[in-house]
């Protein structure tokens, strides 16, 4: 008995030690496949970035800055090329900078646009999303802190085995705009389908922009020793307000505030101003911070110009802005079947769920309707599932708008059908708290590489369409 535990231990041992070698080969080794993705674009902005010679201009952001820019006219109206060095938020403020730092050379313009929410004005980042934004060129490595190398490891055995799914099964299969093949050569997203705003009532309610949120010392600091290397490199660092969705922006009376903290406390410029930085809804696609088409075009007219300022150039910004794109006509499917089922309240002039009747909460299955008594059914508050005690499945069709925490206190649910693409139904970050349901659909794939619904990945599974 005792030879036998002896060599069971052994046996473990052994494949403890050959498990990281076996993680690492497949992980370095195996071609890459997340290359057509979304994130996938991060390889062709750093050759970009690497190609160039010379004189440029580096905007740095997250995806705002990807959706926000036209840099074939920043290069046209500057004098200079121009990298959009912009993609995802969740791959962190710090770790754009710093990977773009040993590219700035002297006479360069440096850019920083973050979007304004906790996420990317902190030094937050999740390490799945960069891992899959390395693959197939890991030099990003070296740009990391130890606290971030840690959590690098942690997801690295799921980055692996991930790859190696892909490899055998096939590659993640992009669609839509949230695609390597949507950027051009100048790192810009410029793939038709983002013409106009495809919000319900023309903002994401969930995500709004909260102005009452400011950045700590820490990071602050970071960006003001940011700001002296780059100058050291004989270059300049600038800080720029991105764009905003005005009817998502809450606390609008502190917005000067805001900026007046930030100029007393940054050493950098701060190029224009953020009420500038304020548009209408009609300019915006799928979030409060993406531009569509259009917007791109409006912002980077404003964009030049103060960046025309700043370097006192004269001369005139001759950009045709466009007209205010028409807002998008709803395509998606619905089922107002279960209508009599919930409470509401107006919100706008639409409704949003608050609650369920006494009918509603007997239910094992419900699905939120897209209209009710002649009125549109915009959203879904949180907690407004808490008194079923039954209810096992929710379906979820387009247009809807589910608020964090809409499903929490719902003990008994297990399945959410989202019966609509990742585009035409719209979900915070904090969906899921509450709840222990898995999200069920047919677009699974979609899905799981969607901007927006990718944090909920491992929560995401094909529905077969029983029960």
């Amino acid at each position: 008995m005792k030879k036998r535990v002896i060599e069971w231990m052994c046996f473990y041992l052994a494949v403890l030690a050959v498990l990281p070698l076996t993680l690492g080969m497949i992980a370095f080794l195996i071609p890459p496949q997340y290359d057509e993705t979304y994130l996938g674009g991060l390889r062709q902005k750093k050759e970009r970035l690497e190609e160039i010679q010379g004189r440029k201009l580096i905007v740095v952001g997250g995806s705002s800055v990807a959706f926000g820019i036209r840099s074939d006219l920043m290069e046209d109206k500057l004098g200079m090329p121009a990298v959009n060095w912009g993609l995802y938020a969740p791959l962190g403020s710090r770790t754009m900078l710093e990977a773009c730092f040993d590219e700035i050379g002297a006479g360069d313009i440096v850019v920083f646009c973050p979007e304004q929410n906790p996420e990317t004005l902190s030094f937050s980042f999740q390490a799945e999303p960069v891992w899959q934004a390395m693959d197939g060129d890991f030099s990003m490595l070296g740009v990391f802190r130890e606290s971030e190398l840690k959590q690098l490891l942690g997801a690295f055995p799921g980055f692996a085995v991930s790859k190696l799914k892909y490899a055998l099964c096939g590659k993640p299969e992009a669609d839509g705009i949230y695609q390597r093949d949507s950027f051009n050569e100048y790192g810009d997203i410029i793939s038709a389908g983002r013409e106009g705003n495809q919000m319900a009532e023309g903002y994401d309610a969930v995500q709004t922009i909260d102005l009452s949120f400011f950045p700590d010392e820490e990071f602050i600091q970071y960006l003001n020793e940011y700001a002296s290397r780059v100058r050291n490199r004989g270059a300049e660092f600038y800080y720029r307000f991105c764009p905003m969705n005005e009817p998502a922006v809450v606390d609008k009376e502190k917005m000067d505030e805001w900026f007046l903290r930030l100029e007393s406390a940054a050493d950098f410029t701060i190029l224009g101003n953020p009420h500038q930085c304020v548009m209408e809804s009609s300019w915006f696609f799928d979030t409060n911070f993406h531009l569509n088409a259009a917007g791109a075009v409006v912002n980077t007219y404003y964009f030049i110009r103060d960046i025309k300022a700043q370097l006192k150039d004269p001369a005139v910004t001759d950009i045709e802005l466009p007209d205010p794109p028409a807002p998008l006509e709803e395509t998606a499917d619905g089922d107002n079947s279960d209508a009599f089922c919930f409470l509401y309240e107006p919100e706008g002039v639409s409704l949003v769920i608050t609650g369920v009747t006494e009918e509603g909460a007997q239910r094992k299955e419900l699905t939120f309707p897209r209209e009710y008594d002649g009125k549109k059914v915009a959203a879904v508050r949180a907690g407004s599932l808490e008194a079923c005690k039954e209810l096992g499945k929710v379906n979820v069709y387009g247009g809807i708008t589910l608020y964090d925490g809409c499903f929490g206190g719902c003990r008994t649910l297990r399945k959410i059908v989202l019966r609509g693409k990742p585009s035409e139904i719209t979900a915070g970050r904090e969906l899921l708290t509450g709840s222990n349901a898995m999200l069920y659909t047919e677009y699974a794939q979609e899905y799981r590489l969607d901007y927006s619904w990718g944090l909920y990945s491992d929560k995401i599974k094909e529905y077969d369409g029983k029960k």
